[in-house]
Order: structure tokens, then sequence, then C-alpha cells
């Protein structure tokens, strides 16, 4: 038998189905709240108490929460655990909403991006990376720093990777797989998988001109996430020498 559902919570899954491969934070109040799943896989990363809403009753759900005020922390610990956040904030004014107030999803964020800057390490860039048969390409979706290397060997773009330590890769499903199957260590980059269409790619030559594929589908990849905001800070794309770069280091 289903059980039946609050108001509320009805709210909260018909935001969590369209985003079901997120940590769901369900803005109520002055908190952020995290339900079912998400609590259960949240809650020890962020260090605070499991609990049950409702337990007596047939939409008992296991249930965490942070304060809205102080929620740059545990963001940032939960992408740095590997996974992608949804925030879904109320839309309107409570005290002037009829029943149940609006709610929706204003920003999605990935291993590769921050909520705050902040909370980085100083000195510490957060790159998305991806790469095709003849480019590796980094981007820093904080600063808009965008930039390429040319290569066709799979050994450079290991080292370029195991030099820049970029936080998420970002490759097509077929090049996902590949990586998985033929990695060797546990430790290494979020790997993540995006296809862009003819619609993503004119959207972002029209604001930065002609770039590899490997930038384009970082930069699609973040519009998707963060919308037009995530191409508003990229200034130039750079072409970098790989040599020089690897002598370097």
């Amino acid at each position: 038998m289903k059980k039946k559902l609050s108001p509320m919570m009805e709210q909260f899954w018909q935001q969590k189905n369209l985003h079901p491969d997120k940590i769901l934070l369900f803005r109520m109040g002055d908190f952020y709240e995290l339900f079912d799943q998400d609590a259960i896989i949240a809650a020890p990363i962020l260090g605070i108490a499991l609990t049950v809403r409702n337990r007596k009753s047939e939409d008992a759900t296991k249930m965490c929460g942070v304060p809205h005020h102080s929620i740059a922390g545990p963001i940032n610990k939960l992408l740095t655990a590997g996974f992608k956040v949804a925030i879904c904030d109320q839309l309107e004014d409570p005290k002037s909403a009829k029943g149940i107030v609006k709610r929706g999803v204003t920003r999605i964020l990935s291993p590769g991006m921050v909520y705050d800057p902040n909370e980085i390490e100083s000195g510490k860039a957060n790159y998305l990376v991806s790469y095709d048969d003849n480019t590796i390409a980094f981007f820093e979706a904080t600063t808009g720093e965008a930039f390429y290397f040319l290569s066709t060997s799979d050994e450079d773009k290991k080292d370029l990777i195991d030099s820049l330590r970029p936080a998420e890769l970002v490759l097509t499903e077929a090049g996902k797989t590949k990586y998985l199957t033929n990695k060797k260590q546990v430790s290494g980059p979020f790997v993540s998988s995006y296809e862009f269409n003819n619609e993503d790619k004119e959207k972002v030559i029209s604001v930065v001109g002609e770039a590899p594929e490997s930038i384009i589908r970082l930069l699609s990849y973040a519009t998707s996430m963060q919308g037009s905001d995530a191409l508003a800070t990229v200034k130039k794309i750079e072409k970098r020498h790989l040599q020089k770069h690897l002598q370097m280091r």
C-alpha cells in the first residue's frame, strides 16, 4: 500500500524526482532540510544527527538539516565527497503564501564547482576537465579561467590530470565508461558524462568564439548547472603549450 504523503513531502518528492542523482537541499524556514536517502547519505558527511520526521505518521521519513545562514560549508563538504547538490529554495514569502509555499531548484552544483569561493583552500583551483581525441581542456568555474592543450597522447592527458588535479572529469558517456574501465587508482577526479547538442554549441560559441569540443563540453555542462552565469566569467579561451607546462612541473 502506498503511504500517504503530506503536501510538503509531495512537494519535496516532485523536486527530488526531477533531480534523482543529486542531494536535494530543501528550504524550510530557517533551515535546508534533507530527507530519506539524501539524509542518510549526508548526515555522517556533515557530522549532524539523523532524525525522523513525523515518526508516528504514514509519511515518517529520515531527515537532517542545516541552518540556511551557514550552508556554504555543508555544501562544499558534499561536493568534496563527490556528490552533486541541488538547492531548492522558497520562491515566495511564506507570510504571503496561500497554502504551501512555492519552492523550486535555483542552483545545481557538482564537485567541479563551488557554492562559496571563500570555502576553497587559498591558492587552490577547482578545475573541471574534459578531453577528446586531439585536446584536453580545463575550466575553473569560479574564476572563468579556461584553457586547453593539443595532444593525441593518452599519457600526456594522464600527466596533465595528475599535474593539475581537477575536481571533476566530464566526458561523453562512452568516454566515461572507457575511463572507469581502464582506471587503475581508487583516487582521482569525480567523473560525469555530458552530451552537448548543436544548440548548446552555438550558445557557447556565441559568447566565447570558436573552441575545441572539449572546451564546448565543459562550458555547456557548466551552463546546464548554473545557467548563463557560467559563461559570464569567461574572458578568453587560452591555448597553452603542452611541453612548456610539463617542463615546469
